[in-house]
């Protein structure tokens, strides 16, 4: 398929979405949408439980309260989305952008972030329970009230990230797991700051 046809092909199924969601339809669980251009669309509420979402394009997207749950995200597009109370336990983030993104109260037990970037994004009172990050970017992320209990921190930055008041937590703030993470102007959920740099081996 060359990339006229996939390009015709995605704004068919673009279309066909939001035709079905206009309609009062809220669930594409397990649905194939790799490559779908989504940007800036309203589907708060969707159900988008296993679904894959390679290459999607959902930046700017209003997605609160949705379901991603299992959804796969490899190379997804997700700056400035609106995540606001999203459930997303278990899906996994990879090479996706979430720049600037908003996941303030979601729901995001045992999801995976490999080489992801969620540099400036909102993540205040989300659950992170079990969640992994490995190799990505929380520069400047807001994590206030969040719940890392048993989070695992692996090669990630945390320049600047803020932690304050973050819940499930031992009192050196040592995640479950941190190795290679860098901590500068990082706050602590104390309220203390790392001046650093400080790297965890």
């Amino acid at each position: 398929m060359d990339f006229r046809e996939r390009l015709e092909r995605n704004q068919l199924r673009s279309f066909a979405l939001l035709e079905s969601y206009k309609n009062g339809i809220r669930d594409f669980s397990r649905v194939d949408l790799r490559e779908i251009n989504l940007t800036g669309c309203n589907l708060r509420g969707i159900d988008l439980r296993g679904a894959d979402l390679i290459c999607a394009n959902l930046r700017s997207c209003k997605l609160q309260g949705a379901s991603l749950e299992d959804a796969y995200l490899r190379g997804a597009n997700l700056r400035y989305a609106q995540l606001q109370g999203a459930v997303l336990s278990r899906a996994v983030f990879r090479d996706a952008d979430l720049t600037h993104s908003n996941l303030d109260k979601a729901v995001a037990i045992e999801v995976r972030f490999w080489d992801t970037c969620l540099d400036r994004a909102s993540l205040k009172g989300i659950d992170l329970t079990r969640a992994v990050f490995e190799r990505s970017s929380l520069v400047g992320v807001e994590l206030l009230q969040a719940n890392i209990s048993d989070l695992i921190l692996s090669q990630t930055d945390l320049t600047r990230a803020n932690f304050k008041g973050a819940r499930g937590f031992d009192g050196r703030f040592v995640p479950h797991e941190m190795q290679g993470c860098l901590q500068k102007d990082t706050v602590k959920p104390d309220g203390s700051i790392e001046v650093g740099p400080v790297w965890f081996d």
